[in-house]
């Protein structure tokens, strides 16, 4: 006996939004690791607790630091262990008082790495509210090249002003660009 087809039902369902949703997601997580893995520096969110208890850091954590970034997370404390002792209340300070004045701070320290070296970085953050209370989440870079050759021009300004305001007898004088004469002894 033939078989015979008595009626034949097509469902279509529009997936343009969900594969264009997909497609978008698998990109944003591209861009995000491509710019994570070449920032340099890290970035970050903990919680504002003096210690900085590290909930997410990406980055360049291990050049910066000498620690991995499991590390940071997990068993390092950032406020206990990577920021230099030196300035651990000025820090803290800091940060609570620029927070105290706007959702943002921005500051330079001290941090010491794995390896006992001492690197200046530069920090800059805003709060974050969560349902597990306030964070802050931001980056951090090394300034280290950059506070070194400031001390030196420092240092080199003072000796230089030292030197001029000192010699008598013999006129000391600069000029600028355009001939004018900025200072003299």
């Amino acid at each position: 006996e033939p078989f015979v087809v008595l009626e034949v039902v097509f469902v279509f369902e529009d997936v343009t939004d969900e594969v264009a949703a997909a497609e978008s997601l698998a990109e944003t997580e591209w861009i995000r690791e491509s710019l994570l893995e070449n920032f340099p520096g890290m970035v970050y969110r903990c919680r504002n607790t003096s210690d900085w208890k590290m909930d997410f850091v990406a980055g360049q954590v291990e050049s910066l630091t000498g620690y991995d970034a499991g590390e940071i997370k997990s068993t390092i404390s950032w406020g206990e262990t990577v920021v230099d002792p030196r300035d651990r209340q000025k820090v803290w300070d800091s940060i609570q008082s620029q927070l105290d004045d706007s959702e943002t701070f921005g500051l330079t320290y001290r941090i010491v790495r794995r390896d006992g070296t001492t690197r200046w970085v530069w920090e800059r953050g805003h709060r974050v509210e969560t349902q597990d209370g306030t964070r802050l989440a931001g980056f951090i870079s090394d300034v280290t090249e950059k506070r070194n050759a400031k001390d030196r021009l420092q240092w080199e300004e003072g000796r230089f002003h030292s030197l001029v305001d000192h010699v008598s007898g013999y006129a000391i004088f600069t000029v600028n660009r355009e001939g004018c004469i900025e200072s003299w002894n």
